[in-house]
């Protein structure tokens, strides 16, 4: 449900989409693509990271009991990601997540949760063996309208689950079902240092002095070769190349101080035009 609601609301309609589980939609030159959710950024609510002005953007973490279990409700991270979704309507995106039991999620999120979809498969159904359905081929949803988004009545009010039956063979492909999460990455300890008003999600505090220095030694082997706009998944792994090793958030801090631009659809791409005065 994650993946058709991410294709549907967000990647066919052009609208950024950040999955912690790889989404693609399209053939033949069509192809359109979620980007990797960045925790750091997430939690820090990077500017760069919002909806476009006509459309929310979409925020999906795939199995999120990883980061955000039941068990640490008072973590920093727990508490971060509750303030931020209370404040998510203001950047224009949504919050999409999958668990396998409710009960292993924090309960700030579960109590922040608008709808709640529980899905099985049809394959282990009687109506399902006499279809000779595949694994996977069609799922049974129930939904539930926690805080009244779609009904208009919170369940409190009407109690009532809502039962539809999803056809999965059209996003068939679309995303890995093996798909393994990096669980020392989802499971980082969130920092905060209150007075250099920093968030970041990998426990150690950059040299952001060493990491300017040679971050312009990466742009300007760049510009001096021709290139001014570039994927920033490409200049990640050039500037991983001179041994930066920090997150995102943190380049991208020291990159916008040098001149870096964001540019193209939801941001994909650097310019590295107005680089060339400070490197």
């Amino acid at each position: 449900m994650m993946s058709f609601f991410a294709i549907k609301f967000g990647l066919l309609r052009d609208l950024p989409v950040w999955s912690s589980l790889p989404i693609t939609w399209g053939k033949n030159g069509t192809e359109k693509a979620s980007e990797p959710l960045d925790l750091n950024r997430l939690y820090s609510m990077d500017e760069e990271m919002v909806g476009k002005e006509k459309g929310h953007g979409f925020i999906c973490w795939d199995e999120v009991q990883f980061g955000q279990d039941a068990y640490a409700a008072t973590s920093k991270a727990a508490r971060l990601l509750s303030y931020i979704l209370i404040q998510l309507r203001k950047r224009r995106l949504s919050f999409i997540y999958t668990t396998q039991v409710l009960r292993f999620v924090n309960t700030r999120l579960r109590l922040e949760t608008d709808i709640e979809f529980r899905c099985r498969d049809a394959f282990f159904t009687d109506s399902g063996r006499e279809q000779h359905l595949e694994r996977g081929e069609k799922i049974v949803v129930s939904a539930k309208d926690v805080s009244g988004l779609s009904t208009g009545y919170r369940f409190d009010e009407l109690p009532k689950w809502h039962q539809f039956i999803f056809k999965c063979k059209g996003i068939w492909g679309s995303y890995d079902t093996d798909h393994l999460d990096d669980i020392f990455d989802l499971m980082r300890p969130v920092q905060m240092d209150l007075d250099k008003r920093i968030i970041y999600a990998d426990g150690q505090e950059h040299k952001e002095g060493v990491v300017e220095e040679t971050i312009r030694t990466g742009l300007s082997d760049l510009i001096q070769a021709g290139t001014m706009i570039l994927p920033a998944d490409e200049l990640w792994t050039h500037l991983a190349s001179y041994g930066l090793t920090q997150d995102h958030l943190t380049l991208g801090r020291v990159l916008k101080a040098l001149g870096a631009r964001r540019t193209g659809n939801a941001g994909r791409k650097y310019d590295l035009s107005d680089c060339a005065a400070s490197v």
